[in-house]
């Protein structure tokens, strides 16, 4: 039997930056939980790292906004 793709949770997000670092696999935001929470994912070759950190909900409390002023990258 072949296999297509596994898909493993992590507990944290050090695990999946620790291990996309390692695989030089790219981290992305899936959007959310049906309980506002934020889903993250990393893919190399069939595996994919899924992490849903549960400290930072966002949903009924307003939406948690993160600003970042590209200008002073330039610099």
């Amino acid at each position: 039997m072949a296999t297509y793709c596994e898909i493993r949770e992590v507990s944290d997000m050090a695990d999946l930056e620790a291990w996309a670092e390692a695989h030089a696999a790219q981290i992305v935001r899936n959007g959310q939980t049906l309980g506002g929470c934020v889903i993250y994912s990393a893919t190399c070759g069939s595996l994919t790292l899924v992490c849903v950190p549960r400290r930072r909900p966002v949903g009924r409390s307003g939406p948690q906004v993160l600003a970042i002023n590209t200008s002073e990258l330039d610099r």
